[in-house]
């Protein structure tokens, strides 16, 4: 895969700009490091070790962006969409109100709780960005 990334002075301008929002994406959990694949949770892991690391890693995510940016986030996007039970509830303690996923489908924005969970696209790698969108205009 071929990912572009930002400098932290290139994330403040657009955040700055007030046409692009800033959310968190982990600090470590997007890469499959130590048979962890994003914030899935490992085999055998606790509630309390399965929180600790996601609220260590994201935390710490915060942390940067916050102190580089002055932004503070409050929306999460899962790498590689993994989902476990009980992400969700650790995610809205940290004070996240919006949270993305990997399920592919068209949003209907009614959350009963305050958090909005929206599903979104993935472009495949090596697939343009606008023949991957004009899928959706064929329908």
């Amino acid at each position: 895969l071929d990912y572009s990334y930002l400098t932290w002075e290139e994330l403040k301008e657009m955040s700055d700009s007030g046409l692009v929002e800033t959310g968190n994406h982990t600090y470590e959990l997007h890469s499959d490091k130590k048979g962890r694949v994003g914030c899935g949770r490992k085999r055998g892991e606790s509630d309390e070790q399965y929180k600790s690391i996601l609220t260590s890693d994201i935390g710490k995510m915060q942390t940067e962006i916050k102190q580089f940016t002055a932004v503070d986030c409050r929306i999460f996007t899962y790498p590689y969409g993994k989902i476990s039970d009980g992400s969700g509830d650790i995610l809205k303690e940290m004070g996240f109100n919006v949270i993305l996923t990997c399920n592919g489908k068209v949003n209907k924005l009614t959350p009963a709780d305050g958090t909005i969970i929206l599903g979104r696209f993935n472009r495949p790698s090596g697939k343009s960005t606008y023949s991957f969108f004009t899928k959706f205009e064929k329908g």
